[in-house]
């Protein structure tokens, strides 16, 4: 039940989001902002270039990101008082178009991970946010050190919106 309150939590603070900027874009940074300060305690570092995203890659982009973190907070790099999380952004593959996003997770100092016995439905949710609602890349590795995901995911340029 807690998981399911935190997604549903996420999403409300996604559409608070998103209608305080009526429904059009919602800038990457701040997305990842409202996610992940109430529960990290300062332990996420993020950079990356400003990005608006459209309201549907924002919502999805919104749940892959609090799966990760509750993950991070029940088993992974969170769960412990020295773990720490980076969330790092760039735009790519061509600079001069910048088509796509691309995004990594990565969990250091937490317990040692290993891999589990079977995907669960954080996973799946994931995969299919990222796949098949975006047509993106979903990259999820459970690393000895720490859990690492890689995205890549098309954004449409706010000209082309509308």
């Amino acid at each position: 039940l807690p998981t399911f309150t935190g997604r549903l939590l996420a999403l409300a603070r996604a559409h608070d989001l998103l209608t305080r900027r009526n429904w059009q874009e919602a800038p990457l940074e701040r997305l990842v902002y409202d996610i992940v300060a109430p529960v990290s305690g300062g332990r996420v570092t993020t950079q990356g270039p400003h990005v608006d995203l459209d309201a549907r890659t924002a919502l999805s982009i919104t749940m892959v990101l609090n799966e990760l973190l509750t993950n991070a907070a029940k088993y992974g790099a969170l769960s412990v008082p020295d773990g720490a999380v980076s969330l790092t952004w760039r735009l790519g593959p061509n600079e001069l178009s910048h088509n796509t996003v691309e995004c990594e997770w990565r969990e250091r100092g937490g317990p040692l991970v290993s891999p589990p016995k079977r995907r669960g439905f954080g996973t799946r949710l994931m995969e299919r946010c990222v796949e098949h609602d975006l047509a993106g890349e979903f990259d999820l590795v459970f690393e000895p050190e720490g859990t690492r995901c890689r995205m890549v995911f098309p954004i449409v340029p706010a000209s082309s919106n509308g």
